[in-house]
């Protein structure tokens, strides 16, 4: 399914290490793992409207296992792995208009998104920022604490979130899991994120 309603730019953070791919012994990083004859940065990559502005965050040595580079949307290369998708994404910001919004997303799933509710609720509520989740599921086999979660109100608006831990402090939680996909009004309100670490990364 393919985005008609959108046409900022897409940033796919996808410069990370993969390091539980790793501890199962995969040899690529996980962006570059094979699915269906395609890696799943180019599964991603194609989910989003082709009209859109895409950049694609990679390490350096990515090339080598991506042939097909020239693919990804504009490629931002970094010398090294970041910890983290912020990051990740504020070493973006500078490829970025100051006046455009964004669209932010991993590299390792399909972007399905109804963008048309997106901009209704953005036309509502004029937010700075709006963060995606969805349901935890009985087939993610890992557990809780790999994960991050969201608390929110009776108006949606988010009043707690939390990252890789093994209790949630609200069980209504369980049906807000991040899932690494964010819309931004513009460039500032990510410059303006201070970063916080937690279990040595830092998370938006």
């Amino acid at each position: 399914k393919r985005n008609n309603v959108f046409n900022g730019t897409h940033v796919i953070t996808a410069s990370g290490t993969g390091s539980r791919f790793k501890k199962e012994h995969y040899i690529r990083p996980k962006v570059f793992t094979k699915f269906r004859g395609m890696s799943l940065l180019k599964h991603s990559i194609k989910s989003i409207k082709p009209s859109n502005n895409i950049i694609t965050l990679l390490t350096n040595d990515a090339q080598r296992y991506e042939s097909g580079c020239k693919d990804l949307g504009k490629i931002v290369l970094l010398d090294e792995p970041t910890r983290g998708q912020l990051l990740t994404l504020k070493q973006a910001v500078n490829h970025v208009k100051h006046s455009t919004s964004l669209i932010v997303s991993s590299a390792d799933y399909i972007f399905d998104i109804d963008m048309e509710k997106l901009k209704q609720l953005i036309h509502l509520k004029h937010p700075d920022i709006v963060i995606f989740t969805t349901r935890w599921t009985n087939h993610s086999h890992a557990d809780l604490q790999n994960y991050g979660f969201l608390d929110v109100d009776s108006n949606g608006r988010i009043v707690n979130i939390i990252e890789k831990q093994k209790l949630l402090s609200n069980p209504s939680m369980i049906d807000n899991l991040l899932m690494g996909t964010f819309w931004f009004k513009s460039k500032s309100v990510i410059e303006s994120i201070q970063p916080v670490e937690s279990m040595g990364e830092y998370y938006i």
